[in-house]
């Protein structure tokens, strides 16, 4: 509703603005019309964004201004400038290109650009080979090509253990929550039948109360607080969402390969006793710019955890997924520079390290 208020808003002031500058194109008129619908277009948004989420409608009013109608503004403006500036109308009409390419990427292509990346942890603690996946930020309102896409490629990996980070499911109420069991529990049922280890899943912040129940009918054990589990070959500490955000997460000393599991990476920054710790989330930021990475993490770690590998100082590893989906609801639906992610990562042991002989030197 407030999207299409702001559309209603601002499609008029967007004509006047190309009315104004068609009586005298002028390089200054230009200036000021582009001026005048990007402060009210901000202006507006900050309005709004008032009556609905602070944060992310704001954010999706601001991209309708960016890539919509800044760009149509931009179009026009070159037209009407090509013959008395042609220069300006010229750079008007790449910058414009220059937008509306962005928003084809960012919405259309980006966002369904999976990426599986591999990680490598070798250690002394690690029994036997193992091949672990980690699964976060699913958050889809839909199921179609690429969600099944997704699964498929899990599946072809093989993976021993698979460790799902929540968020799984957004769409707009509960009845279509339920909708879309049927078609998660289908495609996630065969990977977590093929894992030797089973999955651990835990509860993310978009999902309902009634999250545990997708896990039914899947081998799968779904940690609604926080638990550790000795599997055998390792051992997995789940944590609920409030304790991914602890200060003091309740993670135990455990003999062995430790792994931790939790929605958010905060917990990380708690020095707790383990060998890996994963997390999601983050989406990446799910806009990163070169050379300052994600515009927004929603988290106390620091922004360089907030995606991909980080050596602890305690010497754990911190691995963060950049996630599958996209926030949904009022947030605009948008990659950028930040491809979904399917993390694998392949454990295996390591020879110990002896201490040296007192006395020699080798």
């Amino acid at each position: 509703m407030l999207p299409a208020t702001y559309l209603c808003l601002m499609i008029p002031q967007l004509v006047l603005c190309l009315a104004v500058l068609r009586r005298r194109p002028t390089p200054w008129r230009a200036l000021l019309v582009h001026g005048c619908l990007l402060l009210c277009g901000g202006v507006l948004t900050a309005m709004l964004g008032l009556f609905g989420n602070l944060l992310f409608l704001p954010m999706q009013l601001a991209a309708w201004l960016v890539f919509l109608l800044w760009p149509v503004l931009l179009l026009g403006s070159a037209w009407l400038l090509r013959g008395p500036h042609p220069r300006l109308g010229w750079a008007m009409a790449a910058l414009a290109a220059l937008l509306l390419l962005t928003a084809t990427w960012s919405m259309g292509i980006e966002p369904r650009w999976l990426q599986i990346s591999t990680q490598r942890i070798s250690s002394p603690l690690i029994r036997e080979p193992l091949r672990l996946a980690l699964v976060a930020d699913l958050q889809t309102d839909h199921w179609g090509r690429f969600e099944r896409r997704v699964f498929e490629g899990l599946l072809e990996q093989e993976p021993d253990l698979v460790l799902l980070a929540g968020d799984y499911l957004q769409p707009d109420d509960l009845p279509a929550w339920f909708a879309l069991l049927p078609d998660l529990q289908a495609a996630l049922g065969p990977v977590c039948a093929q894992a030797s280890l089973g999955c651990v899943a835990v509860r993310g912040d978009v999902d309902p109360d009634v999250w545990a129940v997708m896990f039914d009918p899947i081998q799968a054990r779904a940690v609604a607080s926080s638990r550790t589990m000795d599997l055998g070959s390792l051992t997995v500490t789940a944590l609920s969402p409030q304790d991914a955000r602890s200060a003091a997460p309740p993670v135990p000393a455990v003999d062995g390969f430790h792994v931790v599991l939790g929605h958010a990476p905060d917990y990380a920054t708690a020095g707790v006793p383990a060998d890996l710790l994963l997390a999601g989330h983050i989406h990446g930021g799910q806009v990163r710019l070169p050379g300052y990475g994600p515009v927004l993490t929603l988290s106390r770690v620091p922004r360089g955890w907030a995606a991909g590998r980080t050596d602890l100082p305690n010497g754990g590893t911190l691995l963060v997924s950049r996630g599958l989906g996209m926030e949904r609801g009022d947030a605009p639906r948008l990659r950028l520079f930040c491809r979904p992610e399917l993390i694998i990562i392949d454990l295996t042991p390591a020879a110990a390290t002896s201490p040296p002989t007192p006395g020699f030197t080798p």
